[in-house]
């Protein structure tokens, strides 16, 4: 006896009487079976509530990723004169990459 747990050579248990799932999971007048029956009906609408989640989550990262690639376009086309040709050639070189990433998590 440690502390008051029950110790034996493979099991700690602060019960020492051994628990069975009918013991458990039923409960009184069965309402277990109304528990299971209930997460059963409503399995398949959380499954496709996440499905809808990650299908909308792809497209807005999708949309990212064109928003980003058209940046990079008008980065590229702005006339790199002065002391700000470096800076405009940099932020092309991120946006495109930042795109190209974006897009490959997307499809994977």
């Amino acid at each position: 006896n440690l502390h008051g747990f029950l110790v034996s050579e493979r099991t700690i248990s602060l019960n020492p009487k051994m628990t069975t799932f009918a013991d458990n999971f039923w409960g009184p007048k069965n309402n277990g079976f109304f528990a299971l029956n209930h997460n059963m009906k409503h399995g398949y609408t959380s499954t496709k509530e996440l499905i809808d989640f990650l299908r909308e989550s792809c497209t807005a990262q999708e949309n990212y990723s064109k928003l980003l690639s058209k940046l990079a376009k008008l980065a590229a086309s702005t006339p790199q004169v002065g002391t700000f040709g470096p800076i405009w050639n940099i932020l092309k070189t991120l946006t495109e990459k930042l795109s190209s990433l974006q897009m490959h998590l997307v499809h994977t």
